[in-house]
């Protein structure tokens, strides 16, 4: 364990853990990609059955929102259970996780609450699914700032160590100066390539 100093650690135990393998076993032996923030290794597992003590949580998935300043944040997936009040949902989970995490790290940024959460055929929450709409939803609003929807095309992949690549394509006779476009583009903590057809 290491500490950031006494007088955080008064404030809602300011601890947190280090790993030294790339990935994370819990109990059931299945290896768990850990989010990176910072100099932290977060298990998501952790902040997932977190979340499944509150009374509205069904489900719940934590995964890692790319970030430029510390390489990624926790962002948090959940369903409601049958009865639950949809509004303000994402709000209330939020504060009990604030509440019920002491490693601060470990708090998401944001919890988001979908109608369900993608699932494989074998019935398993699949995080992928979750990383291509986080990036999707980074990179989208920046090119529709220069480009409307017909004039480019916005393709997302996964590469086998399970990092997003994107690709966007700008139809052909777009004549624009796509300079600030590139720019905006290569900001964002996400791999991204910008060509022309």
């Amino acid at each position: 364990m290491s500490m950031l100093g006494a007088s955080m650690a008064a404030n809602k135990n300011f601890f947190a853990g280090t790993v030294s393998s790339d990935e994370l076993v819990n109990e059931n032996e299945k290896l768990v990609k850990p989010i990176i923030r910072g100099t932290f290794a977060i298990d998501p597992t952790k902040i997932e059955k977190t979340a499944s003590l509150h009374d509205d949580v069904d489900e719940a998935a934590a995964i890692g929102r790319p970030s430029r300043y510390t390489g990624e944040v926790p962002v948090l997936y959940v369903t409601l259970k049958p009865g639950a009040l949809v509004q303000d949902a994402g709000n209330r989970v939020h504060a009990f996780l604030n509440e019920s995490l002491t490693d601060r790290f470990s708090i998401p940024v944001e919890v988001r609450v979908l109608p369900k959460l993608p699932k494989t055929t074998t019935g398993h929450i699949f995080k992928p699914y979750l990383a291509v709409k986080e990036a999707e939803e980074m990179i989208q609003p920046v090119v529709e700032r220069y480009l409307m929807k017909k004039e480019y095309k916005l393709s997302l992949n996964l590469s086998k160590d399970m990092q997003v690549k994107a690709q966007v394509v700008i139809a052909e006779g777009i004549d624009y100066d796509l300079n600030e476009l590139e720019t905006d583009i290569d900001a964002l903590p996400i791999n991204c390539e910008v060509r022309y057809s």
